[in-house]
């Protein structure tokens, strides 16, 4: 799947390649344009997540495609900017007391382009539906130095 871009400006549109017909099937415009944004999968809602991405609006802008329902849909905007291909993923917590499955989408990665900073952690807890950032400054997290550029540099999965 392949979601916003560039094309002499930021773009909205995505599609989605059909291997077995091997060609490129055109999807519903995202809602806000995304260029360079983080993208992932979310398997417990047979949706796929993109995040932020290099303008204005897609900074701090998080939304999904459910796959079914062939619609996107806006999640809460990010307290923090993610500009430059952050890194996105789904972790699932098991909840105590049979409370069932728990999804959290986490975004990592910050402004990056503009300051050599890897930025800002946070995840978004879907039970509350609101964005919260993680204490520790991810290189400290990490055991890095505290100026690194993450334009050069892409996290996965930190958190498992």
């Amino acid at each position: 799947m392949c979601c916003g871009g560039w094309s002499n400006g930021c773009l909205r549109s995505s599609e989605l390649y059909n291997f077995e017909a091997n060609q490129w099937i055109q999807l519903p415009p995202l809602s806000v344009k995304h260029n360079a944004a983080g993208i992932a999968e979310w398997k417990q809602q047979n949706a796929v997540i993109v995040v932020g991405g290099f303008n204005n609006e897609a900074h701090i802008a998080a939304e999904y495609f459910e796959l079914v329902k062939q619609r996107w849909v806006r999640l809460p905007n990010t307290n923090y900017k993610h500009r430059y291909k952050p890194a996105v993923w789904v972790k699932g917590e098991e909840s105590g007391g049979g409370g069932g499955y728990n999804p959290q989408v986490i975004c990592c990665a910050g402004s990056g382009v503009l300051k050599n900073e890897v930025g800002t952690v946070e995840y978004l807890d879907t039970r509350d539906n609101k964005w919260s950032t993680v204490k520790r400054p991810l290189s400290k997290l990490l055991g890095l130095a505290a100026n690194i550029n993450a334009n050069n540099w892409r996290m996965w999965r930190i958190f498992k």
